[in-house]
């Protein structure tokens, strides 16, 4: 067991610090030169458990292999946003979506993080895409910003990243008297400085609500078009 430790993920003027309180090595973890193999761990966060398995090759010093895997229960958004590596994520997500997010929970049921530090470093370019990914759920959160005249509140959805695309499935929520009873959207791209979407919604809505949603800003130009010619 581990009282305490201090890590900070850096990824060029982009830093995100950690102090973890009780870190909890398993019995399988082996250290040396060349390697070091985590085969499961666990710390805990403003009371949540949070588990994974670490494996460093670092045959290669300048530029070693990591593969990372974590998963975590049912958490307040604002420890999700906290323990998230902003530094090394989207911009989109870190400074678009995350902003946007109020209240509600998260369960991370799967992050992974494998490839090489040059690769880690530079999640912009194309073949790099593959490197991260993560499978989340997320329940009664609201959606907004300061432009937004209505909110979009009790948001639930399952949200998964995989080779640069964000999809997102099961979506469910509320903007006043309107309902979203089943929606998927799908960004491609999301490490683009111009990602593109998809996205198909089904739902009862009040027209002079949905109206307002143009008013947005994370609403794209795909969705403003055909609300802004409803008259």
């Amino acid at each position: 067991m581990i009282n305490s430790l201090d890590v900070s993920i850096i990824r060029g003027l982009k830093k995100k610090h950690y102090s973890l309180s009780v870190l909890n090595l398993n019995l399988a973890s082996t250290f040396s030169r060349s390697h070091i193999k985590i085969g499961s761990f666990c710390f805990y966060l403003m009371n949540t458990m949070i588990n994974g398995a670490i494996d460093i090759d670092l045959k290669n010093s300048d530029d070693p292999e990591i593969l990372l895997r974590a998963k975590t229960p049912w958490m307040k958004l604002e420890l999700f946003k906290f323990i998230l590596p902003s530094s090394i994520i989207s911009t989109w997500i870190d400074m678009r979506l995350l902003p946007l997010l109020r209240h509600g929970e998260v369960k991370v049921d799967r992050f992974l993080l494998q490839g090489r530090k040059s690769q880690i470093l530079n999640l912009h370019v194309f073949k790099n895409y593959g490197v991260i990914g993560f499978q989340i759920s997320c329940r009664g959160l609201n959606l907004t910003d300061d432009k937004q005249e209505i909110p979009i509140l009790n948001v639930s959805s399952r949200v998964s990243l995989s080779k640069g695309n964000l999809s997102v499935a099961d979506f469910h929520a509320e903007l006043g008297k309107s309902r979203v009873n089943k929606g998927k959207i799908l960004i491609k791209g999301i490490f683009r400085k111009t990602p593109v979407y998809f996205s198909e919604i089904w739902g009862n809505f009040n027209l002079e609500e949905l109206i307002t949603l143009k008013s947005a800003s994370w609403v794209p130009q795909s969705i403003i078009k055909p609300i802004s010619r409803i008259k």
